[in-house]
């Protein structure tokens, strides 16, 4: 009867340690997404600023370079403001370019 008790409260404890840790990871989860979503209207911003101050049409590739952003930030926040119809998204050879409305 002790090892049954032992027994079942050990398995007791791993369940209650695994139901905390999905608890947590998606509380995690959670937290990433909305912390990429305020990231990606924050590089939307700069994106923004940077395109009213030059009006030529610039290619994602070379805007996160002079951003220093990823390229991956830099095309998720251009994806954000041509969803705002606020600029052009282009595609010429495989090149990826942008330019304001």
């Amino acid at each position: 009867m002790h090892t049954y008790i032992k027994e079942q409260f050990i398995s007791v404890t791993i369940y209650s340690y695994y139901k905390v840790f999905a608890f947590k990871y998606k509380l995690y989860i959670c937290k990433i997404y909305i912390m990429e979503k305020q990231k990606i209207g924050e590089n939307a911003g700069k994106i923004w600023h940077f395109l009213n101050a030059h009006s030529d049409e610039i290619l994602i590739a070379k805007l996160a370079i002079e951003l220093n952003m990823g390229v991956e930030d830099t095309a998720l926040a251009a994806g954000w403001l041509a969803r705002e119809n606020k600029i052009d998204i282009n595609r010429r050879n495989g090149l990826i370019f942008i330019c304001r409305n």
